[in-house]
């Protein structure tokens, strides 16, 4: 951890403050700013100390708050951003889905999820089944995969998780019994 003055330091600063505390030569020395958006769930990252931030101060060059992470490497900061292993590995976080389930066989009704399964987005429906059916021991047409909330059965075996709209924490209900016929839809009335 590294303390910084916002309004008075530069990136220029920084920068030196890191390459001697790390012992990288500052032309090959990589900051790396790591962005989460919760509203869409990607990540992006840039180059944190680019040649025309360095004059700036820190409060003036971009984001830097209190707990902000930056991301260090050995590196030329001109290089392309998909060639550094930091980039790398954020990229990779950005297509993984980590989704809660139920237990079909403890709790048939779906009151606790506390079953985790990690996936890839662009995972069929079908990919996400057979998964599922591997772990509780189930042949795939012995059960339905269900949203949380509105309680849709899921039938589009092609179609991959993020055109299905599921996204990283999605809560899905693992349901015993057979799927519906394609067309066929169970109607809640109260």
């Amino acid at each position: 951890m590294i303390a910084v003055n916002k309004k008075a330091d530069t990136v220029g600063h920084l920068e030196a403050r890191l390459a001697a505390l790390y012992d990288i030569p500052a032309d090959n020395l990589l900051l790396l700013l790591r962005h989460e958006h919760l509203f869409n769930q990607t990540v992006r990252s840039e180059v944190y100390n680019m040649d025309w931030r360095r004059d700036k101060t820190i409060e003036d060059a971009s984001r830097l708050d209190h707990g902000t992470v930056l991301y260090l490497e050995e590196g030329n900061p001109k290089g392309k951003l998909e060639e550094h292993r930091w980039h790398q590995e954020f990229t990779k976080d950005q297509d993984r889905l980590s989704l809660s389930l139920n237990d079909p066989h403890t709790d048939p009704d779906g009151h606790v999820f506390s079953v985790k399964l990690d996936v890839r987005k662009d995972n069929t429906l079908l990919e996400l089944k057979q998964r599922v059916g591997e772990l509780f021991g189930l042949n795939t047409s012995e059960f339905v995969l269900k949203r949380y909330l509105n309680h849709r059965e899921l039938k589009n075996m092609s179609a991959k998780l993020a055109e299905l709209g599921i996204t990283n924490q999605s809560v899905i209900k693992v349901e015993r019994g057979r799927p519906h016929q394609d067309g066929v839809y169970e109607v809640n009335v109260w």
